[in-house]
């Protein structure tokens, strides 16, 4: 049954409808004032471009659009259950600068099975769920958007971030947006990618922001923090580093992120913490989702 809050983002009062109590209540106790994507957006000139790829109810999309009303937006929703509520949001909160579009993005345009799952819906093929469509962000910059310059990006989409990125690198090495990505270790393994050579690919290519800098040598001790001191849940600030990424070793290295799938799934470590991890993954979520 969808449900309405009212919240204060910075000094704006929002109105947001959605249909999941537990996701709801996560955004009522949301730390706006220290949040990374809206601290991302203030360091842009005002008249920027933001793209939310997993806009869910529009919560940060219409917070962008609100605090930072000469921006643009794009707000990508797949779940046809979903894309009401950020629509409906928008209207609600008389925002202007926000566009709602109704696809999934990945690598290829193409279409795929997601799960309706709300706020953790999620791309697995074999799960029951809906057939939506995707769209890559390179070509949605390139036909859509025209090449204009995009600023910055938010990606949380439940494990399928290395498909969007895959199908973003002519838009990252010549733009070089600003970045906000949860990075969720069980969700990378969920959808059979490796979060270890996920994590060695972004220190590579991305300079990474906050205190995640000191893993930049150690991604292997970065999942580990990740996976038993945080939940799985990291949100990255990132920029892609000069002249990349480069289509070759970015492409060869996500065909490799399944490499080492069993060996952490058969980990003592890894089964000694999932109760852990059940537990903190909930409340993180809470905590962070928006």
């Amino acid at each position: 049954m969808p449900q309405t809050i009212q919240i204060d983002v910075g000094g704006a009062p929002l109105s947001l409808t959605g249909g999941h109590e537990i996701y709801l209540d996560g955004l009522r106790h949301t730390d706006w004032h220290n949040h990374k994507l809206l601290g991302a957006a203030r360091t842009l000139s005002e008249e920027f471009t933001y793209i939310d790829v997993g806009a869910n109810i529009g919560a940060t999309a219409i917070a962008i659009a609100v605090l930072f009303p000469k921006a643009t937006i794009f707000a990508f929703e797949p779940v046809p259950a979903n894309v009401v509520h950020p629509r409906q949001n928008i209207q609600a909160n008389g925002v202007q600068n926000c566009h709602v579009i109704a696809s999934a993005v990945g690598d290829v345009p193409s279409s795929v099975n997601i799960t309706d799952n709300g706020p953790w819906s999620a791309v697995l093929p074999n799960a029951p769920g809906v057939q939506v469509p995707v769209v890559s962000l390179d070509r949605f910059c390139r036909e859509t958007w025209a090449k204009k310059k995009i600023d910055l990006i938010k990606i949380d989409v439940e494990g399928y971030e290395p498909r969007v990125l895959r199908g973003a690198i002519e838009t990252l090495r010549e733009m070089r947006p600003l970045l906000v990505m949860e990075f969720n270790s069980w969700t990378l393994i969920e959808q059979e990618q490796s979060p270890i050579q996920f994590a060695k690919m972004l220190f590579e290519n991305f300079d990474i922001h906050g205190d995640e800098t000191r893993y930049v040598d150690r991604p292997d001790r970065f999942v580990h923090d990740n996976i038993v001191h945080r939940g799985c849940i990291d949100d990255l600030v990132m920029q892609p580093k000069t002249g990349r990424p480069h289509h070759e070793s970015f492409t060869s290295e996500v065909e490799r992120l399944r490499v080492g799938i069993e060996a952490m799934r058969a980990s003592t470590s890894w089964w000694i913490t999932a109760p852990l991890r059940a537990v903190k993954t909930g409340m993180l979520k809470r905590k962070h989702q928006s």
